[in-house]
């Protein structure tokens, strides 16, 4: 098994032997060559240098059975809007995916951080940062994240490793910090490696995954059949039928979008997580051109670029989605009212069958 890792100081291992650090240990339990891109510093941010969306672009995935993700820390003590972290998160996972839409994903989700205390208290996950946000709401954030994107998270917080009271012996700082000692750096990455093991994370023995070349030229990642067929259950498609709204006025733009938008999602079996806007701005557009890329990416994933016939012999595709890039807001909605005819009635035909 091929891993690679990106992090912050927790999996580079600041402070201890490289070989102690939670990557390499997770690689000698499991017996796998694992790279360690992860960087001292870095956070969930799409920003350059060394946090998460750079790292994965400078240390591409391609190639790799699983990709581990350790960021959040430095985020709650150096605080963003929890919406911006949800986007970096978002965007960091859909970068792999793009990469190589083979290698699983795992979200180790971020430890708890003693370097904050509330007063002479001790610290809880519940404790609000200076933008109102606490662990706790950043992990659970985390959490929907992964589950949009099809991607796996540890949660420790159902058998914690790391505690206020071993901390002493867990933690180099003990209870003010927040950078595991080698024995601390050992029970994670046995708690890690056995998640691994047990969700069989990386272990695909055919690639889910394929790139196809049409007549056309057009090449794209299809569902690998061969993958399907060794499936023992496979996943049975749902059933739901959607009736999407139209757009009528740049007033309900945005209400309308993420309606649609999320039951476009449930049917799919995603999840879609909603942003809201006080105007139309430049925040509002990139959000509309983003979520309908990312749309476009998902029904690659789960349909392969295949057509369906309806009940009158007519073929279904998505083919003329349109990415509506336009500046002008009228242009926007009749781009994105064609789009939720030509969703409704590929999904409806898709699950219907």
């Amino acid at each position: 098994m091929k891993i690679i890792t990106y992090g912050d100081s927790i999996f580079h291992g600041d402070g201890v032997d490289q070989r102690d650090n939670i990557p390499s240990q997770i690689g000698a339990i499991l017996g796998a060559d694992v790279k360690n891109a992860a960087i001292s510093g870095a956070g969930w941010s799409v920003a350059g240098g060394t946090d998460s969306l750079a790292q994965v672009d400078n240390n591409p995935n391609t190639g790799y059975d699983l990709a581990i993700l350790e960021f959040g820390v430095n985020n709650y003590g150096w605080p963003a809007e929890l919406d911006d972290i949800r986007y970096a998160a978002s965007q960091t996972i859909r970068a792999i995916q793009l990469f190589d839409f083979n290698t699983d994903i795992l979200l180790v989700l971020p430890g708890p951080d003693f370097r904050w205390r509330n007063g002479g208290n001790v610290p809880s996950l519940d404790d609000k940062n200076s933008k109102g946000w606490s662990q706790n709401d950043l992990i659970n954030m985390l959490i929907e994240v992964a589950n949009q994107w099809n991607a796996s998270y540890w949660d420790w917080r159902t058998s914690p490793v790391i505690t206020y009271d071993n901390a002493v012996d867990m933690l180099q700082e003990g209870q003010k910090g927040v950078h595991p000692t080698v024995k601390g750096a050992t029970a994670e990455a046995q708690a890690i490696a056995k998640f691994v093991k047990d969700k069989k994370l990386g272990q695909h023995s055919v690639q889910p995954f394929v790139t196809q070349t049409s007549p056309q030229g057009v090449t794209q990642v299809v569902a690998n059949p061969d993958y399907v067929v060794q499936q023992s259950q496979p996943v049975e498609q749902p059933k739901v039928q959607i009736k999407l709204t139209s757009i009528n006025s740049s007033s309900e733009l945005i209400g309308v979008f993420n309606s649609n938008m999320t039951l476009i999602y449930k049917a799919l079996e995603f999840n879609f997580i909603p942003q809201t806007f006080v105007d139309l701005n430049r925040g509002s557009r990139n959000y509309i051109i983003e979520s309908v890329n990312e749309l476009k990416t998902l029904l690659g994933i789960k349909f392969g670029g295949i057509s369906f016939m309806d009940n009158d012999g007519m073929e279904v595709t998505t083919d003329g989605l349109i990415t509506p890039s336009s500046l002008e807001v009228n242009q926007v909605i009749s781009d994105l009212n064609t789009d939720w005819t030509i969703l409704e009635r590929f999904i409806n035909v898709a699950n219907s069958i």
